[in-house]
């Protein structure tokens, strides 16, 4: 009998269920990093808090994401992402 679909899904789910918070935070990164080079900063921003929960205390993700802010023009809060990313 042919092997189920689902069953060839499952390595994938399972690989995706036990990904570290760094793993996926870096991933969440680098999309938020794709839709602010689109100029799309509402869903960069989405992106980019969700990576936070994710990964906190990551400079890097937080100056990309004060840079996000200030080229969408939103300079308190891209100060404080930035001097945030000073502390890591």
């Amino acid at each position: 009998a042919p092997s189920s679909p689902v069953g060839a899904i499952r390595p994938v789910a399972a690989f995706q269920a036990g990904a570290s918070a760094q793993s996926r935070g870096a991933a969440l990164r680098k999309r938020a990093v794709e839709y602010a080079k689109t100029g799309d900063f509402t869903s960069a921003r989405a992106v980019f808090e969700q990576a936070r929960q994710q990964i906190p205390r990551d400079c890097d993700l937080l100056v990309d994401y004060g840079y996000a802010l200030y080229l969408a023009g939103d300079y308190p809060y891209a100060e404080k992402m930035l001097r945030l990313s000073l502390q890591y």
